[in-house]
């Protein structure tokens, strides 16, 4: 325990003394010093907190008290607040960054010996800091949890509207995965028809070319003496039998055309949308 900031403050309202704090450090000890009376002193639970401080009020009616706390750190919560969706997403990010370098940092034990730490640092800073650091990341995982459970439960409610349809932001960050799917969908089947095109081409071009070789295997270098009808004769059957084309059940280039322009369009409202409407949509934590 150490001392730490002021912060209750002990007030005299038509003779009755009530305990106030807007954010209050835990509840360690609890001294109170009426001017020219004995000191009181209690060490309260948090269940009996409040009923301490109650029997406590009699005793002090009509004369000045201070009230002195030896605290440890925790939050009172006062009343609710109400923040915007985006800021508790900017938040989030924050808190993940500050999460990753409190574990870097967190050192939970070291070595002694003698009574004395190896590393000659001060044995009790160095536990007040183990504790401190502890709460400090399981502080910042609980802010966490309170600002993702407030927004899903936001996000299942709020309806936006996306390409002409209602639907909740839940279903509308579904609907962003999706898109991403289907983008790589589109890309796998653009990289296909791409190679299937190239292979297509090149195989073809070898086939024209053996067909030629055999014209002039058969009938000679001079084309001038072969009628077109010897050389359709040699090479027809060859090309008919030997040329590659291309199976196509989908459609594909219609298919990729029609999901890009879903995709465009997807991608253009549902930025916007989502941007709108976190700025304008309060949580309560």
């Amino acid at each position: 325990m150490v001392v730490s900031e002021l912060v209750g403050i002990l007030e005299k309202r038509q003779t009755h003394f009530c305990f106030c704090a807007r954010s209050v450090w835990s509840v360690g000890w609890v001294f109170f010093l009426p001017v020219s009376s004995r000191f009181v002193q209690i060490r309260p639970d948090s269940s009996r907190f409040g009923d301490e401080i109650d029997k406590q009020q009699g005793n002090f009616e009509g004369r000045s008290v201070c009230c002195i706390f030896v605290v440890r750190k925790f939050n009172l919560k006062t009343e609710n607040v109400k923040i915007t969706i985006q800021r508790a997403l900017t938040e989030l990010k924050t808190i993940d960054d500050r999460i990753t370098k409190k574990i870097g940092a967190l050192r939970p034990v070291a070595l002694e010996r003698d009574g004395q730490l190896l590393d000659k640092s001060d044995k009790a800073l160095f536990e007040s800091k183990a504790l401190t650091d502890l709460q400090s990341l399981t502080d910042l995982t609980k802010r966490k949890n309170l600002l993702r459970g407030a927004i899903n439960e936001a996000n299942t409610v709020t309806k936006v509207n996306v390409l002409g349809t209602k639907i909740t932001i839940a279903q509308a960050i579904i609907m962003k995965d999706e898109v991403t799917q289907l983008e790589l969908i589109n890309r796998h089947l653009r990289s296909q028809y791409s190679t299937a095109s190239g292979n297509l081409i090149s195989m073809n071009a070898t086939t024209d070319k053996n067909a030629l070789n055999l014209v002039t295997a058969a009938l000679g270098n001079d084309a001038t003496r072969n009628s077109k009808e010897d050389i359709l004769a040699i090479t027809d059957p060859y090309l008919k039998k030997n040329t590659v084309t291309l199976v196509d059940p989908l459609g594909i280039l219609e298919a990729i055309s029609e999901k890009d322009e879903f995709i465009d369009n997807f991608r253009s409202d549902i930025d916007a949308t989502l941007s709108e409407i976190n700025a304008t949509t309060f949580i309560e934590l």
